[in-house]
């Protein structure tokens, strides 16, 4: 990650453990404004790199900061704020913030088509060969490193059209 990049987030996945999300989804786009090499581990505690990024809601999202995600697969994205701002919040505005406290990065599920919130954006495209959205920085995955990949699942919008997305 590099400052300024974008990403475009959302507050829920659009599956999850075989189950498909039917609720509406809210997305942020989010720019990264700060790199900090003092980001903890989950479970070791050992000093690493975060990223703290603004989103166009208003607040500050982090990824693997304060904490980095030491578990399996890439961290998640989490609202961020200074526990000693956050104490000083209403419990109205403490609700407010932790309401949609985790978010996921889009280009990590694979979709029937590019999502209507993509579209006009210049830092991410969509794959219709491996269905899946990409950030232009970092090209298709699939595509630059296996392009025969053929995905087990195959998509349609009859059965994968997740509120929010299309």
């Amino acid at each position: 990650m590099n400052i300024a990049d974008k990403f475009i987030l959302v507050n829920r996945p659009p599956y999850m453990f075989g189950i498909h999300n039917h609720m509406k989804i809210k997305t942020v786009e989010v720019e990264i404004l700060e790199k900090r090499n003092d980001a903890k581990g989950e479970f070791t505690g050992e000093t690493g790199t975060g990223y703290i990024g603004l989103g166009d809601d208003g607040y500050y999202y982090g990824y693997n900061y304060p904490f980095i995600a030491e578990g399996n697969g890439d961290g998640v994205w989490t609202r961020y704020m200074p526990e000693e701002i956050f104490l000083q919040l209403s419990s109205d505005e403490k609700d407010s913030f932790v309401k949609d406290y985790i978010w996921h990065d889009v280009t990590n599920y694979q979709c029937p088509e590019k999502a209507k919130f993509a579209e006009g954006k210049d830092f991410i495209d969509y794959c219709e060969q491996h269905k899946k959205h990409f950030y232009i920085s970092k090209e298709c995955f699939y595509c630059k490193h296996m392009p025969e990949f053929k995905n087990k699942v195959e998509m349609n919008m009859k059965d994968h059209k997740w509120k929010g997305w299309y």
